[in-house]
């Protein structure tokens, strides 16, 4: 009926299509999804889409003139049927619009991909395009067809997954399996397709069965095929029984090795490796150091079916089982276990990589073979001690606590009680297995000695398990203490003798000299080396303290006889020592220290406080110029709160303070002008004088030279500049005087050279400049005299050249020339004699200008 339509339209516009003379576009098959193809070549295409006119243009012309448009982005909002093609708009322009009728044969419907859906029935979302629902009661998608439906023909429910919006449509899926065709567009287009493939996510075997599961099986045993290695298939009577995602059949295999499985279900299959493991059924024990064992089981095999090696490994706990040995293939190996630190864990063994089902594996009971001591921690060595929360030890049947057992559970560490006896017997218990009975001896502890003075005294030596008596006898064991601390430190112990009976003390009295604390010692008893036997002496102690200039006096008891083992503490800062003996100390006294708390550290202990009243001293003064200005005095223990007087020779010098309230040394006071040397210095502090031990002068600074100018033959005026200049003051260069001296503010002096006799006579090497002030000299060792004939010859070759340069200029400014020359020759007359006189004044080099 469609066709029959199409054809009467073509007749009933033929005659008008001839006249015009083009053929109107018609709808070619659209080979790609979205896509439409016209005849003719039109210009565009318009079209109402969501409400909104859209033209589109072709993207290409075909060969035979066909044009292709591409619909791709139009197809989700279209409100009727399908699009078509109205063949009554015959000018290029054509206006596409909505039909609610079919005019051409062909659409741009499009559907896919679609997934394959499980063979239990699934909803799939499936891209779709112009799946617009059609006039009555048709269906987006028509008929599943195929040979495992009943009937063949299938209806399944379909939809759009947005109303209205025709990207995507739902397929209902029914349960099946196999393969099928898909019915669409009104049986118009169809689409092959498959339920999903076989999926096996995981399996379990044991001796009889294997369990697969997964999905996609369907729930019929007759449509299951399973072939292994691509060769025989498993009988469907050894199918126990399926299900969509369960399939289980009979273990029907030999050997521990993956074996390649071909499942089909209703012709549609998966391959999957199924991997058949050992089973184990019984292992040996060892200790918990490690050793061999034997393991044994089914499908324990060390080849394949084919013939070739296996890969056999075992792991115990998850640590490796080392060199598996083959004892019987298939049932039976031995390997090396590793230590481990519990019972009861997992042994698996790996076929190929292939894990076994795991069994349970135990160690041996404990065996003790010996001990070592740290105060009352004993730690027990042997093998098999296990974890600290199975194990229990018993020393002389009393529980100990744990402490520790190393990861090789041959060491464990335990607190005993201090009351055991010399002689004990220990023992281990992991749950109901008990280790061998071990004996052994405890050795002496020590934990506090009495400190004795530093000229030894009588010590109490207090701890546990000292036992000082011999078992069952009055008779005391052989027992000594040497000092191992120090080599300069020598003492030791005589007159050993029991405190009380309890095994907890003893006495005896210290020999040598000593100091310091935690000395180590070497106590033994019975030949048995006493734990940690530390030794400290009494701490020192101050009963006085005396200066005498900078030398300072420290009296008291246990300062002991090493210099170096002591300090002097003096306002928090450390300072050595000279001399010590056990009741004296003398010490340099600092010059900046300061009066007050005075303390001792003797071998790193701190005696009590003593108070040092320190008496002030002078030790010299700054550097100052006979300018005068700023003087520090130095000295040692000034106070911070004294008033301060300095008188230098019969001159005060003013304003005196302590320049630093933190720095006891030194003093600032304002001196005048002068020169000098060794005039008297008097201080004093809040009106008392301060002594001078050294009875040092004052002096001002020596003359220092920083510049002076220079003459040459003809002698002349010299300016010397420098500091700490003065009057009198005499200057010399070399054996030569600078007569008439005169010096200005302390840093400048000018003098008079005589002139040479000859040039011969005047010094080319550095001469020594000499400066005297009040008896006070400085030196200035690089003066040079001026050596004339340099300069007089550069003129001469200036002038020389001058000449030469300017002769081609004498044919055409003779007489401009002739008048230069003889206002030269004038102005050179004034210029000599104004220089003779010059020269007789400054004794200068002769620089002047010649005609």
């Amino acid at each position: 009926m469609k066709l029959l339509f199409n054809i009467i339209i073509l007749f009933l516009f033929f005659p008008f299509i001839f006249s015009q003379g083009f053929n109107p576009p018609e709808a070619a098959r659209s080979e790609e999804p979205g896509v439409l193809y016209l005849t003719n070549k039109p210009y565009n295409l318009t079209f109402r889409y969501d409400g909104v006119d859209v033209t589109l243009d072709p993207i290409r012309i075909d060969p035979g003139n066909i044009s292709v448009f591409d619909f791709n982005n139009y197809y989700k909002k279209w409100q009727y049927s399908k699009l078509s093609v109205p063949y009554q708009d015959r000018v290029d322009n054509i206006v596409l619009q909505n039909q609610t009728e079919i005019i051409s044969d062909y659409t741009l419907m499009s559907l896919g991909p679609v997934k394959s859906p499980k063979t239990s029935g699934e909803r799939i979302i499936a891209p779709s395009k112009f799946f617009m629902m059609g006039i009555g009661n048709r269906t987006y998608v028509d008929y599943v067809r195929g040979d495992n439906f009943n009937p063949n023909y299938k209806s399944i429910k379909t939809g759009p997954v947005e109303y209205n919006d025709f990207k995507e449509i739902f397929i209902d899926f029914p349960e099946s399996c196999g393969s099928f065709s898909l019915l669409y567009d009104y049986f118009g287009k169809s689409m092959n397709m498959t339920y999903a493939n076989p999926l096996i996510t995981k399996s379990l075997v044991n001796n009889n069965q294997v369990t697969l599961d997964g999905d996609n099986f369907y729930n019929t045993s007759s449509k299951i095929t399973i072939s292994i290695n691509g060769g025989s298939n498993i009988p469907t009577t050894s199918i126990i029984s399926v299900s969509h995602q369960r399939l289980v059949f009979n273990n029907v295999f030999t050997n521990s090795q993956y074996y390649k499985l071909n499942i089909s279900v209703c012709g549609i299959s998966s391959i999957y490796n199924l991997p058949v493991p050992s089973i184990l059924s019984s292992i040996t024990s060892t200790s918990n150091k490690g050793g061999i064992v034997t393991l044994v089981g089914t499908k324990i095999n060390f080849t394949n079916t084919n013939g070739s090696s296996t890969d056999v490994k075992v792991t115990i706990g998850g640590k490796q089982c080392t060199n598996v040995n083959k004892v019987q293939d298939g049932t039976k190996l031995t390997c090396i276990a590793p230590q481990g630190n519990t019972d009861n864990i997992d042994t698996i063994v790996y076929i190929d990589g292939i894990p076994s089902n795991p069994i349970k594996f135990n160690f041996i009971p404990s065996i003790i073979s010996g001990v070592s001591q740290d105060h009352n921690q004993f730690e027990f060595v042997g093998d098999s001690f296990g974890n600290i929360k199975d194990t229990k030890v018993l020393i002389n049947g009393f529980e100990c606590p744990v402490i520790s057992i190393s990861s090789s559970m041959d060491r464990i560490k335990v607190s005993a009680p201090k009351t055991i006896p010399n002689a004990s017997k220990v023992q281990i218990k992991i749950g109901t297995k008990l280790s061998n009975i071990f004996e052994f001896n405890v050795t002496p502890v020590i934990e506090s000695i009495s400190k004795p003075s530093t000229n030894g005294s009588t010590i109490t030596i207090n701890g546990y398990y000292l036992y000082f008596n011999k078992p069952n006898s009055a008779d005391l064991y052989q027992a000594s203490l040497t000092n191992t601390d120090s080599s300069d430190m020598v003492f030791s112990c005589s007159n050993f003798r029991n405190y009380n009976d309890k095994g907890d003390s003893f006495v005896c009295d210290l020999n040598g000299k000593g100091v310091g604390i935690n000395r180590n010692v070497t106590i033994t008893i019975d030949n048995r080396s006493a734990i940690y036997p530390v030794l400290t002496f009494a701490p020192p102690v101050i009963t006085s303290v005396y200066q005498s200039d900078s030398i300072g006096y420290v009296n008291g008891w246990n300062f002991g006889i090493y210099a170096q083992y002591l300090q002097v503490i003096i306002q928090g800062k450390q300072f050595k020592v000279d001399k010590v003996n056990h009741t004296e100390i003398q010490f340099n006294i600092p010059i900046e220290s300061k009066l007050g708390l005075i303390s001792v550290i003797v071998g790193g202990q701190e005696s009590n406080q003593g108070y040092l009243n320190l008496t002030p001293l002078l030790n010299g003064h700054g550097n100052i110029t006979t300018q005068g200005g700023s003087l520090i005095i130095y000295g040692s223990y000034f106070s911070p709160f004294a008033k301060y007087k300095v008188v230098i020779g019969e001159n005060e010098c003013t304003n005196a303070f302590l320049i630093d309230k933190q720095d006891y040394s030194k003093i600032q006071c304002t001196i005048p002008s002068g020169t000098g040397a060794n005039k008297n210095i008097s201080v004093t502090m809040d009106d008392k004088e301060i002594r001078n031990p050294t009875q040092f002068k004052f002096s001002y600074d020596l003359p220092s030279v920083s510049s002076v100018t220079s003459v040459g033959l003809n002698g002349g005026n010299i300016t010397i500049q420098g500091t700490s200049f003065g009057t009198p003051v005499k200057v010399s260069i070399g054996d030569r005087v600078c007569a008439n001296a005169e010096e200005s503010n302390f840093n400048l002096i000018t003098c008079s050279i005589d002139p040479f006799a000859s040039i011969d006579q005047v010094p080319t090497t550095s001469q020594t400049l000499r400066v005297e002030v009040d008896s006070l000299v400085g030196e200035y060792t690089d003066f040079k005299y001026e050596i004339p004939g340099a300069s007089s010859e550069t003129t001469s070759e200036n002038e020389e050249t001058k000449k030469k340069s300017k002769t081609w200029l004498v044919p055409t400014i003779l007489l401009p020339v002739l008048a230069l020359v003889g206002a030269s020759v004038a102005g050179g007359f004034y210029l000599k004699k104004r220089n003779d006189k010059l020269k007789q004044q400054n004794g200068v080099k002769d620089v002047s200008y010649q005609p």
